[in-house]
């Protein structure tokens, strides 16, 4: 199963039960609704797939997470992603440092709280310990 936006391609791995989410150089164009509805998509494909691990490659990703985009997320994804089972989390990280500050900040805030994190520089790493 796969979902493929202007801004995003969402891909479910069966055999290993992850759900990978890859951001597409297109997201320096996102706007906050439009963000947030892509998002919400992420949520509707975690919920379908109860107890997914996620794998979401940012290399690409390149929106600002402000702090209000921020609250958002762990209000309405972070909360979502865990109540539907997700327990691990691995973030492949954009190279740019302020894409990157944003995202990290929007994920330490409260996403300890509802499920384990880490952050790779490729996605070897990540699947390997997401497995």
């Amino acid at each position: 199963m796969e979902i493929n936006t202007k801004y995003q391609v969402l891909e479910w791995l069966e055999s290993r039960k992850i759900l990978i989410q890859t951001w597409k150089a297109t997201s320096k164009n996102l706007s906050q609704e439009s963000f947030k509805s892509e998002m919400v998509k992420l949520t509707e494909m975690v919920k379908a797939k109860k107890n997914a691990k996620l794998l979401v490659d940012m290399r690409k990703f390149e929106f600002i997470v402000v702090p209000e985009i921020q609250n958002w997320i762990n209000a309405n994804i972070n909360s979502v992603i865990s109540m539907a089972g997700c327990k691990k989390v691995a973030f492949v990280i954009s190279h740019d440092l302020f894409t990157r500050i944003s995202v990290e900040q929007a994920i330490e805030d409260a996403a300890s709280l509802f499920f384990e994190s880490r952050y790779f520089k490729n996605v070897a790493d990540a699947e390997n310990w997401i497995d």
